[in-house]
């Protein structure tokens, strides 16, 4: 056994001193494995997780690649690493139908974003981390939700990190008025500040994601209103006990009308 980790771990060092260029256009693509076994790693490593003999079909992604190994998936190991020396586009070499990536996990989908929201490679929030991005819309499958506040899991295309959970919603739970884990209704509607914001219109578009996003980290500060019936200052009218604490933090009228602490 020891004599055949040294045989891998040799083809290995090999691997990564003559890596074959791919091209890299931005969607997964299909190669097989060549004449040499192969192995595939748990992480850009020379650890052995599986081997696989020649023809067998991989499914690799753009942007993984690390120290001459591809990131790719199997149907037996899933995600996985493997040097790019073991792969060939020659895939004629093989009958084995492509693997089918599993939709496990939690399945939320992205919403509120007003511009995107980062994958992270780690729970932190600095600019260094982001390794991807997510839009309004776009589905991720949660393997892990976080006290801190973020969610790990991967995207559909197989890509693992974090995200803020804030903006992952239940898929069909989604409405014009739910942003970042609450109902905005009882100061917003879809409608009427798509009508009476044509400046936002014009700048971001009619989409109802981006509206409430606005609306949100935007408007409430702005003192804009969100729907015909609630105005902020008629708000501020009502309840001088609110504006003796907060005073003209417009934010905190709405927030608290909503049932947030500000």
């Amino acid at each position: 056994m020891k004599r055949v980790l040294t045989i891998l771990l040799t083809i290995a060092l090999v691997a990564t001193m003559a890596i074959p260029a791919f091209a890299n256009d931005g969607t997964v693509t299909m190669y097989t494995t060549t004449a040499t076994p192969a192995y595939v790693s748990p992480n850009a490593s020379s650890k052995i997780l599986a081997t696989f003999p020649a023809g067998k079909r991989i499914t690799t992604y753009p942007g993984e690649d690390q120290n001459g190994f591809k990131h790719c998936f199997t149907n037996e190991t899933e995600f996985c690493y493997i040097p790019a020396a073991f792969l060939t586009t020659n895939s004629s070499a093989s009958s084995e139908p492509a693997p089918v990536i599993p939709e496990t996990g939690t399945e939320r989908v992205v919403s509120g974003t007003t511009n995107y929201l980062a994958l992270r490679s780690e729970p932190s929030r600095r600019a260094s981390n982001e390794i991807g991005r997510l839009y309004n819309g776009e589905y991720f499958f949660v393997k892990e939700f976080r006290t801190d506040g973020f969610a790990y899991g991967r995207t559909r295309n197989g890509r693992y990190g974090y995200v803020v959970s804030d903006y992952l919603e239940v898929p069909g739970a989604v409405s014009s008025t739910y942003y970042a884990g609450h109902d905005w209704s009882p100061v917003y509607s879809y409608e009427y500040y798509r009508d009476n914001n044509p400046d936002v219109v014009a700048s971001l578009g009619a989409s109802e994601s981006a509206l409430i996003a606005h609306f949100v980290n935007h408007g409430i500060y702005e003192g804009r209103q969100g729907r015909a019936d609630w105005n902020v200052y008629n708000y501020m009218k009502q309840h001088p006990e609110y504006v003796r604490i907060y005073g003209d933090d417009l934010s905190a009228y709405y927030k608290i009308a909503v049932g947030i602490r500000p």
